[in-house]
């Protein structure tokens, strides 16, 4: 309308709609990336399914002309509950567990082996999609976030472990006298420890998977009694071939997968937000023992900072909490380069919004790519840019050049930074060392689930395992400028 009105004006209205029109769908792509994270590509698991899985399923079916003269034992906590509540369960129907049954020891070993495919695979595997798309960086990142965005965390010396001053409040709260801004300093490093510690917690001991014989802590619980296994046995006993026994097992598997994302929601939305207020409210309550009600306005910012970021981490974590869903079948519309960059740096500039990210982008790959290809790639790139965060952060500014190019069907993605001043040079030389080492033998297995550090074996395996690509080189370096160049080439 106005483009009509104002004809003279034209070209400036059609600036700002691109604009408008632009971050539109860099919110929606976000949206996409953000809702449903959780997924195994289970059709791998039924085609990788190797001899092992064929010779005990053979096993399987061999028994069947053995007959049913087998003992069959009530469960033990049946017995136990009847014991102690005979009133209860008394009406119940026993319940049967096929303990001496051959044919079901073998079905045990088989629902096993398809189990720990489903959660251990480095390729398609629940877990590693745990590791890749939220434990490495993103959950970290998001949840410090809030805090961040209000200056109430610092980070930690590499090397001493001590958590650096607050220097954004010291000079804030110059007004006060020297011994009051010690403690406030001091305060303020016990909340980032608090802090670090709960988010440390949630991810090495809610985010984890665990089985009968495998880790002790985790939300995502795959232990499976006899008597569990007893009712998917019920059901494909007489099945007619291994994949409809496969079938019956991935269904269960899904099932428990859902029963165990209901609870990880349940703990993120009242245990998480109860545990972060109280260290909200706590910080206030001490700081308050050594700022007076009647100190200036700057002085008072403090307190109207934690009160909004009381009120936003209520929102921020049920944005998080819709990560923790099934994705399923979700349709992302083709994109550019350009607009994966888009999309890539809004998000970096949510994780880090103390940050001044300026990134000089060069992008000559003009080519359009499926939207299937999107999310992966996103994962990819933002490891990338949080590394030159957190490694070439400079007085809370990250600087970096961005170079995409497509040549012969070959993308390489190229991003240069400069580290930090207080960075070990020499021990990032032999951190690279080892992960190229690693890389180029293919032996990434050990190593890609463990979070922290780089990110560049979970890169290496959304590319190779995931993607699929071909081609695929990784490259990283120091050069004589203290600059750290990370070169990706890859044809997807």
């Amino acid at each position: 309308m106005l483009r009509n009105i104002d004809s003279d004006n034209k070209k400036k209205y059609n600036e700002e709609i691109s604009i408008l029109t632009q971050q539109v769908t860099i919110r929606k792509r976000i949206q996409q990336v953000d809702e449903g994270k959780i997924a195994v590509d289970t059709s791998h698991i039924v085609t990788a399914s190797d001899d092992t899985v064929i010779q005990l399923y053979n096993r399987f079916k061999g028994l069947e002309d053995i007959g049913s003269d087998v003992i069959k034992l009530v469960d033990n906590s049946y017995i136990a509950a009847l014991l102690t509540n005979i009133e209860t369960v008394k009406l119940e129907k026993p319940r049967i567990v096929f303990v001496r049954d051959p044919k079901f020891k073998l079905f045990k070993e088989l629902f096993s082996d398809i189990r720990d495919r489903f959660l251990f695979s480095n390729e398609f595997g629940l877990d590693s999609n745990l590791s890749v798309r939220i434990r490495h960086g993103t959950l970290k990142g998001e949840l410090r976030r809030p805090f961040s965005e209000f200056r109430l965390l610092t980070t930690k010396n590499k090397e001493s472990g001590i958590y650096y001053e607050n220097s954004f409040w010291k000079n804030k709260l110059v007004s006060l006298d020297t011994t009051t801004i010690d403690h406030v300093m001091v305060l303020l490093s016990a909340f980032s420890a608090n802090i670090d510690n709960v988010i440390s917690d949630v991810l090495s001991k809610w985010i984890q998977v665990r089985t009968e014989n495998k880790g002790k802590d985790g939300v995502f619980d795959f232990s499976f009694s006899d008597y569990d296994l007893s009712l998917v046995y019920l059901k494909i006993v007489n099945c007619s071939s291994l994949e409809v026994l496969m079938e019956s097992v991935l269904e269960n598997l899904w099932s428990r997968t859902e029963n165990n994302l209901s609870e990880l929601r349940r703990k993120l939305n009242g245990e998480l937000k109860e545990v972060f207020i109280y260290h909200l409210n706590d910080l206030e309550k001490k700081l308050r023992q050594y700022i007076v009600p009647n100190a200036d306005y700057e002085v008072q910012s403090i307190f109207r900072n934690i009160s909004t970021c009381r009120t936003n981490i209520q929102s921020d974590i049920n944005n998080v909490i819709k990560w923790f869903s099934i994705s399923k079948n979700k349709s992302i519309i083709d994109f550019t380069m350009t607009e994966l960059v888009d999309t890539c740096l809004q998000i970096v500039r949510k994780i880090y919004p103390t940050v001044t990210i300026n990134v000089k982008s060069t992008i000559s790959d003009f080519s359009i790519y499926r939207g299937k290809f999107f999310e992966s790639l996103v994962i990819v790139l933002l490891n990338l840019l949080d590394n030159a965060c957190k490694y070439g952060n400079i007085s809370d500014i990250m600087t970096a050049k961005l170079d995409i190019a497509l040549e012969d069907k070959l993308t390489t993605v190229t991003i240069v930074n400069p580290l930090a001043a207080d960075t070990d040079v020499q021990d990032l030389h032999s951190i690279i060392n080892n992960i190229m080492f690693n890389i180029n033998n293919d032996n990434v297995s050990d190593s890609l689930r463990k979070e922290g550090k780089t990110g560049f074996y979970k890169i290496h395996n959304i590319l190779v395992s995931e993607l699929r690509c071909k081609d695929t080189i990784l490259g990283i370096n120091i050069d004589s400028n203290s600059d750290f160049i990370v070169s990706l080439s890859f044809t997807l």
